[in-house]
């Protein structure tokens, strides 16, 4: 199964994940889960591939939700498309599933979506 922080592969007697170091097992629920999907060159449809992943996993492994940065998409040469579509996205699933949705206080390229 794959770590829900990092998605490296990991067994069922892992009690840390080996690349990234983070607790596994009933430790794991009621953090919220971090992805990052607007900092490795993504396209809006990779994006938001990771946050159906991030959500699954998330749901998973029983966190309290997911903490999605995707930037503010203000640097110059960037669209702004992963930030725009990302919002629109988030706030259609908390619409939709009675989940509720933050914007993150010190970080403006980043919401939380708590189920």
């Amino acid at each position: 199964m794959p770590c829900p922080y990092c998605g490296h592969s990991i067994s069922k007697k892992d009690r840390t994940c080996p690349t990234c170091g983070n607790p596994l097992g009933p430790a794991v629920g009621k953090e919220l889960l971090l992805r990052d999907v607007a900092h490795a060159g993504e396209t809006w449809e990779q994006a938001r591939g990771k946050i159906d992943q991030a959500l699954s996993d998330a749901l998973l492994y029983g966190h309290s939700g997911v903490r999605i940065i995707h930037g503010r998409g203000d640097l110059p040469g960037h669209t702004g498309i992963i930030a725009r579509e990302a919002v629109r996205y988030l706030e259609d699933l908390a619409r939709g599933k009675g989940w509720r949705l933050e914007q993150e206080r010190r970080n403006p390229g980043a919401h939380i979506l708590y189920f």
